[in-house]
């Protein structure tokens, strides 16, 4: 829930987000990795204040679901030059939930380019 309202402020002028999840410790939300952490607001800035066209200032964002027989294809914006997994390239703790808002472990899987499709 709190993402999700971290997310919502994007909607107003002049806001960005950097997402530091991927570079944090697992047991404390404050990384050590505080020049990692500095980077991605500077990429936001280099982008949205001085108009660098060519840098990637965000991370994928969800833009839409599509069921497809039993699969969900989710699509996302600010994908570079497209998504890939960390390690091995499996997507791990990939979780869905329908409208009774109850969270169940789905298989996920990157497809096509640049954006990607879950099932």
């Amino acid at each position: 829930m709190t993402r999700e309202a971290q997310l919502k402020t994007l909607s107003l002028p002049n806001t960005g987000m950097a997402v530091i999840t991927d570079i944090g410790e697992w047991n404390d939300i404050h990384p050590l990795n505080k020049e990692d952490v500095g980077k991605r607001p500077a990429l936001w800035a280099q982008k949205q204040a001085y108009g660098d066209k060519k840098v990637v200032y965000s991370g994928p964002l969800y833009q839409s679901m599509t069921k497809q027989g039993n699969r969900i294809v989710l699509q996302f914006t600010s994908t570079g030059s497209g998504l890939m997994a960390k390690g091995n390239g499996e997507l791990k703790y990939f979780a869905i939930a329908g409208t009774d808002k109850k969270f169940v472990w789905a298989k996920a899987a990157i497809e096509g380019e640049p954006c990607s499709g879950v099932e």
